[in-house]
């Protein structure tokens, strides 16, 4: 088969691929990552690309999905539109995912655990022999760290070959120690880093710490780079089972980002990599698969079983991350199914265990979780809520970057809107969808069924500039005006957007309702609720209470905790009682798989419809 050249004039790459290749395989070869919610399915119209020339004929998902003036100005689908002759390109910034920068949350609850962390530098004193006395120097530093109470179960082998270039005259040398295991020696006492990573599917958070003082030196966080491959570890799992070698290719891409993030927490605290000699990780079961390279096929069909359930703990020359070549890297167990690390760290901060109150944890990302349970019984399930939180799936939804509209208040009858950064409006993140579909179901332009109502049956108290808001599609339901983008195009809410979010917020409503019923316990024996994840701060209560995504509880217990995992995955870097506990947690949480069951399906269905008002 021929092969033709093609030039991506936006980023300067270029490479020659067969006859036939879509884009967006082209490009991702080339290493140019463009949004792909549906992970090249043809379904999330969010690979937008210009053709210049060379591009194949129009397929019937491009006619249907790309308006009238994008098809004149050359716009395809990078997953539709195939090589037919040398190729001319141009990606926009809008189809990157890391062109705009992006409010991620970092930041969780408080820490209270004591500073004892797995890596310790303790002084070791040296015995040089002589002729009359013989020693076997790796020995006696052994026997001499068994004497300080610590038992050396494992040596890293480096440690033992550079141990002469370490001993001197000197009466004592230092022994870095991860656990149970001498990961090196130093002639003088060594700095002590480590970092906590919070692996998320759409998602990468990290803090650096200084492992003697506690301190919080840098934070970073980034796009997960394996979007580009599916927007939810459906995607994620999809890829790996179509693409030989995918999951080889995804682990890649996180080790990358791992190392690259790295490289920007180390530079911002000044500080040597090498002195970095933890990594404690956490992320739901998909993203710990592949950050071992493990083939997570088997959470992609029933009984959506885990191949393992850790902590797993590896060298970081055996991951090729780039601290301390001995240094540990600590992956967090998961607790069943899709419930992974992540949820393990969020309860490792919080008092459930020792709690005789019934409690609800919520994480609203993109593979949504709840646990329900008092120290008596913990219950854990998957509810994923699908990558509508990001802005995936949404007509003109985007992640919460620049010109994402986050927030939106009814004032005096009429629309008020916020956007990241204070920028002109390009689109709507997950806050900002939440907002607006509650101040319009409050306002009376979408009824309890999630229908957008045509202007003709609004209430006559519906001001007539509200009313004017609500339009006929171009492919026939009403939806509702937001923000106008230019002379022609308006950011607009459809009554498709609304019926996701219906379905987001129903995964999580039926999952606590399903753990509630195994508990044999009612919403009026909940006595808080702390959401954690994606939205951070950015939710109100009042409105996951008016669209019915949580039982009906009062506002006041409603706790937004923000990035409680990442707080969690700190936790155990810092405290010997904090990983004890995640280990515990692990072990003691049932996890309940809720697909298939006919009474999820009931709740299911029952939870898609709006709270109704009057019963606040």
């Amino acid at each position: 088969m021929p092969e033709h050249k093609i030039t991506f004039l936006s980023q300067n790459k270029s490479g020659f691929f067969e006859h036939g290749t879509t884009l967006r395989d082209a490009a991702l070869e080339l290493g140019i990552l463009i949004e792909s919610s549906c992970a090249g399915i043809g379904t999330c119209a969010k690979c937008k690309v210009v053709v210049k020339a060379g591009g194949s004929p129009l397929t019937e998902a491009e006619k249907q999905l790309l308006s009238r003036r994008e098809l004149e100005k050359g716009v395809r689908l990078a997953c539709r539109a195939e090589i037919a002759e040398e190729c001319l390109c141009m990606v926009p910034d809008t189809s990157l995912p890391f062109a705009q920068e992006n409010r991620i949350q970092v930041s969780g609850v408080d820490i209270l655990s004591e500073l004892q962390p797995e890596v310790r530098a303790l002084p070791v004193p040296i015995k040089h022999p002589t002729l009359g006395k013989k020693y076997f120097y790796f020995d006696q530093l052994l026997d001499a760290l068994r004497s300080s109470g610590v038992e050396v179960q494992d040596s890293d082998p480096q440690a033992i070959r550079d141990l002469p270039n370490v001993l001197s005259h000197h009466e004592q040398l230092y022994a870095v120690v991860c656990g149970k295991r001498l990961a090196a020696f130093c002639q003088d006492q060594p700095e002590l880093y480590g970092v906590a990573v919070d692996v998320g599917t759409t998602t990468v958070a990290a803090k650096l710490l200084n492992l003697r003082t506690g301190e919080v030196l840098s934070v970073n966080s980034a796009i997960n780079a394996q979007t580009a491959h599916g927007a939810d570890v459906v995607g994620r799992i999809y890829y790996c089972e179509r693409h030989p070698g995918g999951t080889r290719r995804l682990h890649q891409l996180l080790i990358k980002q791992l190392n690259a993030m790295l490289e920007n927490l180390t530079a911002q605290a000044d500080i040597r990599l090498e002195d970095v000699y933890q990594m404690v990780i956490d992320g739901n079961t998909v993203m710990q698969h592949l950050a071992l390279n493990v083939n997570p096929a088997k959470l992609g069909t029933s009984p959506f079983a885990p191949i393992l359930q850790g902590p797993v703990s590896l060298s970081a020359r055996e991951l090729d991350i780039r601290i301390h070549p001995a240094g540990s890297i600590e992956i967090m167990p998961n607790l069943g199914g899709y419930v992974g690390s992540d949820i393990t760290a969020v309860l490792t901060v919080l008092e459930i265990d020792c709690s005789d109150d019934l409690q609800v944890v919520v994480d609203l990302g993109t593979n949504g979780e709840v646990v329900v349970g008092n120290k008596d019984r913990m219950l854990c399930c998957s509810s994923p809520a699908g990558p509508a939180w990001e802005g995936a799936c949404i007509s003109w939804g985007m992640r919460a970057a620049n010109g994402a509209i986050e927030r939106a208040e009814m004032i005096d009858g009429e629309l008020q809107i916020k956007t990241v950064g204070s920028k002109p409006p390009i689109g709507i993140c997950g806050s900002g969808l939440l907002d607006l579909v509650s101040e319009f179901y409050r306002a009376g332009l979408i009824q309890a069924s999630g229908r957008i109502l045509p202007p003709d049956m609004l209430s006559e108290k519906v001001l007539d500039a509200l009313k004017n808001r609500v339009q006929k599609s171009d492919n026939g339901p009403f939806e509702i005006r937001i923000a106008q983008v230019d002379d022609e195009r308006w950011i607009t809410l459809t009554q498709a957007d609304v019926r996701e979010l219906q379905l987001a917020k129903a995964a999580i409503a039926s999952g606590i309702d399903l753990l509630l019923k195994e508990l044999d316990r009612k919403p009026s024996d909940i006595a808080e609720v702390y959401i954690a994840g994606a939205f951070g701060n950015h939710v109100r209560s009042q409105d996951v209470l008016d669209l019915g995504m949580l039982p009906m509880v009062e506002q006041e217990r409603i706790h937004f905790i923000g990035n409680a995992a990442l707080t969690g995955a700190e936790a155990v870097l810092r405290s010997k009682a904090a990983r004890e506990k995640a280990a515990r947690l692990a072990r003691s949480v049932d996890y309940i798989e809720i697909s298939g069951r006919s009474d999820f399906q009931d709740a299911f269905v029952e939870a898609i419809a709006f709270r109704q008002l009057a019963e606040k």
